[in-house]
């Protein structure tokens, strides 16, 4: 068995009862020192003493025996948004046969307004998507009045979130600056025709918004035809995001290349950003930063691509604490649960979930659906998307439905089988 430690024990031990360890000795000091130089004063000495002692062990008898309380300040509540503004960019298709198109881009960026929307309470009307099928196009002048138009409404308050969102190529000009590469882009003039970090940033700033963040899954992998070498976005851009301290998120490391998977239809970053809004546990940017550094190189490596590291600027602890992926209250809840329900019945019609495990999922569903499910109910939620997502067997399904049941009755599955 360990000894105690005895030194931790006293510092973990309450102020007062330190107090009276440190009193007994002081008193056989006192009581030695009057003994030899006031030998008159030995019984006042000692009558003060014990008076001293019995006041000390009485307040420490009916003081509350618990530990003390803890110094540091109460967490501040998360601030609300009072509204959700985004700018989302998804760059597939070049005007320039000297950029190599890319193949998930465009699906990057309407996933994400959809999943803006559905998943944390963007208003549709604020939130403005340019791709290839959109009506307006990916555009650098398109781009750049989309941002004039958030300051010119003058609609965007310091208390909002503004996310501001690009897919597509990057690189460093000749100029030394960060470029994000619209659809019209000339590679050869990138001052003219490129979207420089430093600008967009500025932009931003202009708002006069305390929460902004970009998403820049940029600095994707062969970026020129003709296997011309290039400098892709990195530290330019970070000291100018920093700067205006704007809270941006970096899909891989400077001069590094950033992946798309055909198979998920994504890039790896923004695949990685859809996965941790669906995450229930994820809310604040240091979630966010943390989910994808420990995610995108999972995924890579999954699919037999190069590492890729990506990497988040954050300039102070309360950017940190941002609840960017916190939806408005009761954003997506319904829809989600609908969309577990249609899965469901396809699955059933396909034979791929027996008609009792249905009926539990779809009874369960509902309940959540209309509010009226419980604390209970929320947990097998992980368990239907990760089938639903294809990450496991019906049968699978089932047995870790029956042992969650067990688990919330209080009947272990190992006690059960034995």
């Amino acid at each position: 068995m360990p000894q105690p430690n005895i030194a931790a024990r006293f510092r973990e031990a309450p102020e007062l009862f330190q107090l009276f360890l440190l009193y007994l000795p002081a008193s056989g000091i006192v009581l030695v020192f009057v003994t030899f130089v006031w030998p008159a004063l030995f019984q006042l000495a000692v009558l003060l003493l014990l008076i001293g002692l019995l006041v000390l062990l009485c307040y420490y008898i009916l003081r509350p025996h618990d530990l003390p309380p803890d110094p540091r300040p109460a967490p501040r509540p998360p601030p609300l948004f009072k509204n959700r503004w985004a700018v989302v960019i998804g760059v597939a298709t070049y005007d320039s046969d000297n950029i190599t198109n890319l193949h998930c881009s465009q699906n990057d960026a309407g996933v994400l307004a959809a999943t803006l929307e559905k998943q944390l309470g963007f208003e549709p009307e604020r939130v403005r998507v340019f791709h290839d099928d959109t009506d307006s196009k990916p555009h650098r002048s398109t781009i750049l009045e989309a941002l004039a138009d958030l300051k010119d409404g003058g609609e965007v308050t310091a208390e909002d979130l503004v996310v501001f969102f690009f897919s597509g190529h990057g690189l460093m000009g000749d100029d030394g600056k960060d470029y994000l590469l619209p659809s019209d882009c000339a590679p050869q003039d990138l001052t003219e025709t490129g979207l420089r970090v430093e600008l967009v940033a500025d932009r931003l700033e202009q708002l006069k918004c305390n929460n902004v963040v970009m998403l820049l899954d940029a600095c994707r992998e062969h970026v020129l035809e003709g296997g011309k070498s290039v400098a892709r976005i990195g530290e330019n851009a970070a000291r100018a995001v920093r700067k205006k301290g704007i809270v941006t998120f970096f899909s891989c490391d400077a001069k590094r290349r950033s992946y798309e998977i055909a198979e998920l239809m994504h890039g790896t970053f923004t695949y990685c950003l859809l996965d941790a809004i669906k995450d229930s546990q994820c809310h604040t940017v240091k979630d966010l930063e943390a989910h994808l550094q420990t995610n995108v190189p999972i995924i890579n490596k999954k699919h037999k691509r190069e590492s890729q590291s990506p990497y988040a600027v954050i300039k102070g602890a309360a950017k940190a604490d941002l609840p960017i992926l916190m939806g408005a209250p009761g954003a997506g809840v319904a829809d989600s649960y609908e969309g577990l329900m249609d899965i469901l019945e396809e699955r059933l019609t396909s034979e791929a979930i027996d008609l009792e495990q249905f009926s539990k999922a779809t009874d369960l569903l509902v309940r959540l659906a209309e509010g009226t499910g419980s604390a209970h109910d929320e947990q097998y939620v992980p368990l239907l998307e990760r089938w639903a997502q294809g990450a496991m067997e019906g049968e699978t399904l089932r047995r870790g439905w029956l042992a969650l049941e067990k688990r919330q009755r209080g009947v272990s599955p190992i006690r059960q089988k034995l």
